[in-house]
């Protein structure tokens, strides 16, 4: 113990006048009270300062807090060594991921990529009925109740799936909390709409050849356009019309013309009563029949 202040273990110069300072390594064993527990501060949230008073590590409420000053941030190593100039996730501490407060994970240019090389797998077979599969599924438009809503779940109406009705047609999508609640993560949706697509167009190619085909036996037959039979009305009138003309034409022949109904001319040129006319053409036709 120094006159100036301090204490020092296995070391005769105490780094400050109230300070414990002690060469090597200390280990504490038992128990600093009678419940067992060390405190560090004196109010909740109080940190636990590993190097300085610009980093460190503290508890509230059952949630552990990871603190840094400034814009640095943590690393995380499993055995090897690492310098201090690369634990960076980019060089010079350029921001690479963030997960946000509201549950996004966000990226700057890269991509989240996953195993898919052939010689990590086994069992590879073709896939094949992805129309029928998507025709199965239902998009709906929804909000989310009370007992759905995480802190960061953002308001309004949503778009999506509904679990239970994924579950029937993909299950390998869906599941299961610790709650017991589903969840739904469309783990191969791109080979699914991949292999539509690929159905689609193989359906599209198949009616083009059929349409193809029936065009090209249609030329080749030149078939003419049957004509519409004619109604029977319009056959009447012109049935009727047909009868009109002869019987004038015979009136003609006889010296008569008919002018309008009731009114008619002779030979001369005079006018004469319908009657008259009549009476006059069966006359001519007598004397030409005695002649």
């Amino acid at each position: 113990m120094s006159a100036a202040g301090g204490m020092a273990i296995n070391t005769n110069t105490p780094a400050a006048s109230t300070s414990l300072t002690v060469a090597g390594n200390t280990s504490l064993q038992g128990n600093t009270d009678t419940t067992g527990n060390i405190a560090f501060g004196s109010v909740t949230r109080q940190m636990l300062n590993l190097f300085n008073t610009s980093y460190g590590i503290g508890i509230q409420a059952a949630r552990m807090y990871f603190r840094a000053a400034g814009t640095g941030g943590f690393s995380w190593f499993e055995g090897g060594v690492h310098s201090n100039t690369t634990d960076d996730p980019g060089a010079g501490g350029t921001l690479r991921m963030r997960l946000t407060a509201a549950g996004q994970l966000q990226t700057t240019t890269g991509t989240i990529s996953t195993l898919s090389d052939a010689r990590l797998k086994s069992d590879v077979g073709n896939y094949s009925g992805a129309l029928d599969q998507i025709a199965a599924l239902r998009p709906v438009h929804y909000r989310y109740t009370d007992a759905g809503k995480a802190p960061f779940q953002p308001e309004g109406t949503h778009l999506g799936f509904i679990a239970q009705e994924v579950q029937q047609v993909f299950p390998e999508w869906v599941s299961q909390d610790e709650s017991g609640y589903l969840m739904l993560s469309m783990r191969g949706f791109e080979a699914v709409a991949v292999r539509g697509m690929q159905e689609l167009q193989a359906e599209n190619a198949a009616l083009r050849a059929r349409l193809d085909a029936i065009e090209a036996k249609l030329a080749a037959t030149a078939v003419t356009p049957i004509r519409p039979r004619e109604p029977r009305v319009a056959r009447l009138r012109r049935a009727r019309c047909w009868c009109v003309r002869q019987s004038l034409s015979r009136r003609r022949r006889g010296g008569l013309r008919q002018v309008r109904p009731g009114v008619a001319r002779n030979a001369s040129g005079a006018r004469t009563t319908t009657g008259d006319a009549l009476a006059q053409s069966r006359q001519v036709e007598s004397g030409a029949r005695s002649s």
